[in-house]
């Protein structure tokens, strides 16, 4: 008897993805993962303009929240997202946002004061 034959019998298929880098939530949020651990604590967005930049950034790197404080780069943003964010948040508030300003300010409270037509500070 072939050895090979009786090792696929072994083999387990499943449905499941595999997780990484983060725990998944429970089924009806299966994309999604918890925040990270940061420095900085969770802080709710404040306001309308806050919570649309928050949910462009929950959905694009599928996180079940964002704190206004959250650094980009932190909770798994890189270069390539940055320019997704940047045409999400032209399409959202209708306004021609620089790239480097996600560089320049990295967080939700910094990127909607830019929105708000507000230096940041």
């Amino acid at each position: 008897m072939d050895d090979s034959i009786g090792m696929q019998e072994n083999i387990n298929i499943t449905n499941e993805i595999p997780q990484v880098d983060g725990e998944r939530e429970s089924s009806s949020e299966s994309l999604l993962y918890t925040r990270p651990e940061l420095n900085c604590p969770y802080v709710t967005p404040r306001d309308q303009i806050e919570q649309k930049v928050a949910a462009i950034w929950q959905k694009l790197l599928c996180i079940d929240r964002v704190g206004i404080y959250d650094n980009f780069f932190e909770i798994g943003g890189d270069s390539l997202n940055v320019i997704e964010v940047v045409n999400q948040l032209r399409n959202e508030f209708n306004i021609n946002i620089p790239t480097y300003i996600i560089f320049q300010s990295p967080n939700v409270s910094s990127i909607s004061s830019v929105l708000r037509g507000h230096p940041i500070r």
